[in-house]
């Protein structure tokens, strides 16, 4: 039996019967780039972990890969940068993909808020994309000197991404069981708060090769997508003053509003703003995806729906 406060707050979490979090709420950003065999996309996200662990690294307690023969899923860590991450990445022959994660879970299992994770497909893959992904507590920013906008913009100006997305989303746990335990209410949550961001970049990739998944409170893309709707002066003339845009080296992010929205149908709140931003870039954006749950209701179907639930 699952249960979870129907508010979704700061604290706003999942858990089974066992209490281990399977769903956690969190800000998250997920970047899609192309060619992560390249030592200068290895470099760029290195940049990027490093700008995370710098804030974050008191609280992340497991790691991936374990660098232990003895050991195959994640191992703990006791402090700053002892998983060897760079020599991992910038080691690694191009003709292999690479996978990292790292969290914060009470157990190596379980979901959390402090987390990052990223995988690249190898340099002979047709199609060699990859991402990268963080996520930090809701009100993590209100403390800290820099908003987290200007995080993600720091990670675009670095990693080129392809396209991406960032606002308030869903963390699932890195075990296939739990994560699995944890579809059915991922799938109420995403039908309840349309603002919510459903997220397994792992099952995206064969997807977003031909546009990008979809937009949140912040949406970013190369230059490549924009000129598919003819340019910068397409989102000028139909994005009002609330949306801020930024350009950076051969890409751009979008800003819809001053706070990130998850709405709510319950209260028939839409999040407007995403509303808008999705219909202006309906053309770039994709239509086709496979199901994302091994046994739950995200089937191709309403996956599918759930992409394109702000053109209704």
């Amino acid at each position: 039996m699952l249960e979870y406060d129907d508010s979704f707050d700061e604290n706003f979490s999942i858990t089974d019967e066992e209490n281990r979090v399977l769903l956690q709420g969190a800000l998250i950003a997920t970047f899609y780039f192309k060619n992560g065999h390249l030592q200068q996309k290895k470099q760029a996200v290195l940049h990027c972990i490093k700008q995370y662990v710098q804030q974050c690294s008191q609280h992340l307690k497991w790691v991936y890969p374990s660098f232990d023969t003895d050991h195959s899923g994640y191992r703990a860590v006791s402090g700053l940068y002892d998983f060897e991450l760079d020599d991992y990445l910038l080691n690694r022959d191009e003709d292999f993909a690479w996978e990292f994660g790292s969290h914060s879970g009470a157990t190596a299992e379980e979901a959390s808020f402090f987390c990052f994770e990223g995988f690249s497909r190898a340099k002979w893959k047709p199609k060699p994309i990859g991402y990268f992904k963080v996520a930090f507590p809701m009100t993590w920013f209100a403390e800290q000197p820099s908003s987290f906008a200007d995080f993600v913009l720091d990670c675009c100006r670095h990693l080129h991404p392809y396209h991406g997305y960032g606002g308030i989303g869903l963390v699932v746990s890195p075990n296939r069981f739990l994560r699995s335990a944890g579809e059915q209410k991922e799938f109420s949550l995403a039908m309840q708060f349309p603002g919510l961001e459903i997220d397994h970049p792992i099952s995206h990739l064969s997807w977003v090769w031909n546009g990008i998944k979809g937009v949140n409170w912040l949406t970013f893309f190369d230059n490549s997508w924009l000129d598919k709707i003819n340019g910068i002066e397409t989102l000028k003339d139909n994005l009002d003053d609330v949306f801020k845009i930024t350009t950076y080296t051969n890409g751009v992010l979008i800003q819809a509003g001053e706070k990130p929205q998850v709405g709510s149908v319950n209260h028939r709140i839409m999040p407007e703003k995403y509303s808008q931003l999705s219909k202006l870039l309906k053309p770039i954006r994709i239509t086709t995806h496979s199901g994302i749950h091994s046994q739950g209701p995200f089937n191709r179907e309403k996956f599918e729906k759930w992409l394109a639930k702000f053109d209704e």
